[in-house]
């Protein structure tokens, strides 16, 4: 542990050039190491997906071959369901075993006793019958025994030269002698009929299989022997296995894998995996060389890994050359007079820096002044008579320094801050653990707190409290910053009583107005009612305008707007929906203009429901504004086209003309000019802006429609 601290140390204490150098060295045997492990994981993972194809072959290969074994069984059972040879007929069955045999295709037929004896042959000619004293094959015997089929070994034939495997099926009869003298057969045994398929045609249904390039497939049955080959079956046909799988056989595993050299001298792996009905082994051989060739891309991209390795480190020694001489040079540029201070070394970084450092060194001077100015601002700041400013220990809270603001707030004597205990106590209910620890954590804490002093009425506070960030500053301190909102909390509370009162009253009081409107009975009391609902309830949008608006007044558009849409059925709050427009800047209404602006709306749009523009599906109204056609004045135009024809100008004024006039005139000192066009009527208005306008920047925030 110590000789590599020590390394560590040195290697903190040596040249950046050096250091460099041996990461370059770290990185480029991580990067042949890594070049290593894909080779060794390509060359494992090949060989597992050679492994795990090799045994799923052998596997296919295996229910193949119980495959031909079950169908050899399944043509015996058949023929042991003849009623000839329930009958013991043996003349009419042996003509009906040669058709079967000659059918099936699987090898000969044959017919023994219990015991072995060979009754009947489909190899023998059918008038030569079987010789007498010709024993059947041992799986015959086998399953007179057991009374279950059985599928015999490896033999050649006595009737045929040929390599066979039988499968022997006993036949049970009623009638059929029990076990006696050394057959020892099963109960209810009278005949085993037996097939034997030959060995060269197992070998014919390996090639069959189309195996992969390179390979080869033996059946092996249980004693070791090599019953089928797909290459050189006539050679290697009863033939011993070589010692690695002859291991693994006797090792009796269902499966396995053997790397071993086959017969033919080729290296292999061998796939060994028994058959689960036969008990016969696959043994499929798999030459080494045909899984090379997929370990050629990994073994290009390990090759290409270590060539990168290599130019990256090539390329780190030149840059740390570089590098190294363009620090030395930034260490010059320290120096009182530096030398070739403008001199530039090609990396930016570095030229970054030495510009830096020039600018450093040109700041270095002003930063002593703005120091010292900053010192007086804060002492300035500090003994400021506005806001109170204080001192404290972070810890305790007690109160270091304060000035005279923070000492008149809190009561304090200035000269007794020792003796007037800590904040934190002061303020108890206010100040809790929570905003202890945030200040211990470097945050800043800002609250409103209620303080009563013992001789005056209660305050209210803002308080607003952060820790001093310098450790040469003992102990912890935090800046404390005090100051008086009771005149505003007082008012903001009631202000807000007041808005909501003034709400809560005028919408009353609309609303039972416009509800005895409604109910009283008058002459054409219908009409009345609905013309004086009308006005109300524009009353009572304007009303709900200025609440919205803190009682300060109202948008202009939005009251254009609100007006206008009772008028357009289906339109809501979208006056602008086919049939009117809006256009003007954004402007905001006095309070006390709101209201009677929003009658005189009103009444237009009703006179032009009934007669005009409004009262036709394809009447159009126009409502524009401006302040700069007469400085000093707002002026609004409605113009209606596409209504119906104006013949003259209406001979007697209605009421809502006289409305219009009263409120446009007496209410806002404005004036009033109507004309009637053939096209529609136009009307001008035109208000003092200092009547009907709030003197504030929201009234130049720019067009709005």
């Amino acid at each position: 542990m110590s000789v590599m601290s020590s390394m560590l140390r040195e290697m903190r204490r040596d040249s950046l050039h050096r250091q460099l150098l041996v990461l370059g060295a770290v990185i480029a045997c991580a990067l042949f190491g890594l070049s290593a492990f894909i080779i060794d994981q390509a060359r494992r993972n090949a060989r597992a997906w050679a492994d795990s194809e090799t045994l799923a072959t052998a596997r296919a290969l295996a229910q193949m071959v119980d495959s031909r074994f079950a169908a050899g069984e399944a043509l015996l059972r058949g023929l042991a369901a003849s009623p000839r040879l329930r009958d013991h007929d043996l003349a009419a069955f042996g003509p009906e075993l040669r058709r079967a045999a000659l059918a099936a295709g699987l090898g000969p037929l044959a017919l023994a006793q219990p015991d072995g004896r060979m009754l009947l042959h489909t190899a023998l000619p059918a008038e030569a019958g079987v010789a007498p004293g010709t024993v059947a094959n041992g799986a015959v015997r086998q399953a007179a025994q057991t009374g279950r089929t059985e599928i015999g070994q490896l033999f050649r034939g006595t009737v045929t030269v040929d390599y066979l495997v039988a499968v022997a099926v006993p036949v049970m009869l009623p009638d059929a002698p029990g076990p006696g003298g050394e057959t020892r057969a099963a109960p209810g045994t009278a005949y085993v009929l037996s097939v034997a398929l030959r060995a060269d045609d197992l070998a014919a249904a390996l090639v069959a299989q189309q195996l992969p390039s390179g390979s080869v497939a033996s059946i092996i049955d249980r004693a070791g022997k090599v019953v089928a080959r797909s290459e050189g079956q006539r050679n290697l046909v009863g033939s011993e296995l070589v010692p690695a799988v002859r291991a693994a056989f006797e090792a009796g595993a269902a499966q396995a894998v053997i790397r071993t050299r086959r017969v033919d001298g080729v290296d292999s792996t061998i796939g060994l995996v028994k058959a689960p009905v036969s008990g016969f082994r696959i043994a499929l051989a798999v030459a080494q060389d045909s899984f090379s060739t997929r370990l050629g891309t990994s073994m290009l991209l390990a090759v290409a890994g270590g060539a990168i390795a290599l130019a990256a480190l090539l390329l780190l020694l030149l840059l740390a050359g570089r590098v190294s001489r363009g620090i030395r040079w930034l260490g010059t540029l320290a120096d009182p007079v530096p030398q070739a201070s403008g001199y530039r070394r090609g990396l930016a970084e570095i030229d970054e820096a030495a510009a830096a450092l020039n600018r450093a060194r040109d700041r270095r001077d002003a930063s002593h002044a703005a120091l010292a100015l900053r010192e007086a601002r804060f002492r300035g700041a500090f003994e400021a008579p506005v806001i109170g400013m204080a001192q404290i220990d972070l810890e305790t809270g007690a109160i270091l320094l304060a000035n005279d603001r923070f000492c008149r707030i809190l009561g304090l004597d200035p000269g007794g801050l020792s003796q007037a205990g800590d904040l934190f106590s002061r303020f108890a209910g206010w100040i809790t653990e929570v905003h202890r620890n945030r200040l211990r954590c470097g945050h800043t804490v800002t609250l409103a707190a209620e303080y009563q002093r013992r001789d005056a009425m209660p305050l209210w506070l803002e308080l607003g409290m952060a820790p001093i960030h310098d450790p040469a500053v003992q102990p912890s301190r935090a800046v404390v910053v005090l100051e008086d909102v009771s005149g505003r909390h007082h008012d903001e509370q009631r202000q807000r009583m007041l808005t909501q009162e003034l709400a809560h009253r005028a919408i009353n009081a609309l609303t039972l107005v416009q509800a005895a409107i409604r109910l009283t009975p008058r002459d054409n009391a219908a009409a009345y009612a609905v013309a004086v609902e009308a006005r109300v309830a524009a009353l009572a949008r304007a009303h709900g305008l200025l609440a919205q608006g803190g009682w300060s007044g109202a948008e202009l558009r939005a009251l254009v707007a609100g007006e206008l849409a009772p008028f357009l059925p289906g339109a809501g709050m979208n006056t602008e929906a086919d049939r009117t427009r809006l256009a003007g800047p954004r402007l905001m209404l006095r309070a006390d203009a709101v209201q009677p602006l929003a009658m005189a709306i009103h009444e237009l749009a009703t006179n032009s429901t009934k007669y005009g523009a409004l009262s036709v599906p394809d009447g159009q109204v126009a409502v524009e504004w401006t302040v700069a056609a007469r400085p000093g004045y707002l002026r609004l135009r409605w113009s209606e086209t596409d209504g119906p024809p104006v013949a003259r100008p209406p001979s007697r004024r209605g009421f809502g003309s006289r409305l219009i006039e009263a409120t446009v005139k007496g209410q806002l000192g404005g004036t009033l000019q109507r004309s009637w066009l053939a096209t529609g009527l136009t009307c001008i208005l035109e208000i003092p802006a200092d009547r009907a306008l709030r003197e504030d920047p929201a009234g130049d925030a720019g067009p709005a429609g």
